[in-house]
Order: structure tokens, then C-alpha cells, then sequence
């Protein structure tokens, strides 16, 4: 199915107010003329599809996969989905954008499902990952858009650090 990046909270109470969450969450995306034109096939499954503690999971195809058995507000739903969307739309799968680490040969990085110049990205998954979601929480934040799930690791970052390429190698060093 290729990468992907995971959304995590971890609640579990009544099923209906779920559901009705859930589905108020995704009605505040449809309504958002930011959010209605990003797009992305969304899939609501059960936590094996996501994992135990994972709210949702966004692949490099454009699926986004929701969690239903998680508690959230509408506004946590709404802020989880736009932040799996905004993957697709800032290009977060694509390799061209991944930066290219010296240290790290392509051959011995594990498959991402990302192609990189016709090979695989030569930068750490996992700090790129990261660096990602602390663009989007920023972007988020910035339009007062939702109710973020965790703490917003930028907070911990110079404020000089704007892009996903800064903020990767910043996590670096």
C-alpha cells in the first residue's frame, strides 16, 4: 500500500458517540472549502487497519484510513483528517522532496514506497515523517483549523525553521 504516516490518541468509550463524532468530524472537512477540494479516499475501519493507539493512517495511494473505534471530538476528527490530507498535499510522499542524506546509502534504507529519482530516498523515514507533521500542525495551528490530538512538537523548534527540509535537518543533528 506504500507509506505511511500515523495520527495517534487513545480514548475508548461508547461506540454511538464515536460514530456520531466521527461523522460530525468529517462533516466539518466537507463543509471547509480548504479542506472539501483536498481530497483523498477516506476508509473508516477498525484499529487493526490503523493500529492499537493510531487515530488514522495516510498512505502514498491518497487513501486515509480512520480509526472508528477512537473517541474524539469533531473537532479532533476534523483536525486528524485535514492533517492526513495535507500529507498528500504538500507532497510529503513524494521523493523529489524527501532530502537526500549523505551518510545514508539508498540501498541499505528500508522500502518506504517512495521512489526517488527512480531509487529509494536516501533520508531517515522517520524523522522525515516528523518533520512533516510539525509543518502541518503549524499549518493547522496558523488557521486555527480543529483540535490537534497531541502536543505540537514545533513548539520545541527556533522559530526560524519553516519547511520540512530545515526542520529534517535540524532533527539531524
Amino acid at each position: 500500500m506504500g507509506k505511511k504516516k500515523h495520527m495517534t490518541a487513545g480514548r475508548r468509550p461508547g461506540k454511538d458517540a464515536r460514530k456520531e463524532n466521527l461523522e460530525q468530524g468529517m462533516a466539518i472537512i466537507h463543509r471547509s472549502p480548504l479542506f472539501a477540494g483536498i481530497g483523498g479516499y477516506v476508509r473508516v475501519m477498525d484499529r487493526r487497519a490503523v493500529g492499537k493507539e493510531g487515530a488514522a493512517v495516510v498512505s502514498s495511494d491518497g487513501t486515509i484510513i480512520l480509526n472508528q473505534e477512537m473517541l474524539l471530538t469533531p473537532a479532533q476528527w476534523a483536525y486528524v483528517i485535514a492533517h492526513c490530507q495535507l500529507h498528500l498535499a504538500f507532497g510529503h510522499f513524494d521523493g523529489e522532496k524527501m532530502p537526500m542524506d549523505e551518510d545514508s546509502p539508498g540501498d541499505n534504507v528500508p522500502d518506504t514506497g517512495v521512489s526517488a529519482m527512480g531509487g529509494r530516498p536516501r533520508c531517515d523515514p522517520a524523522l522525515w515523517n516528523l518533520a512533516c507533521d510539525m509543518v502541518i500542525a503549524k499549518f493547522l495551528a496558523d488557521m486555527k483549523f480543529g483540535e490537534p490530538i497531541c502536543a505540537d512538537p514545533a513548539e520545541l523548534l527556533p522559530g526560524s525553521l519553516t519547511d520540512e527540509g530545515k526542520i529534517y535537518a535540524y532533527l539531524k543533528e
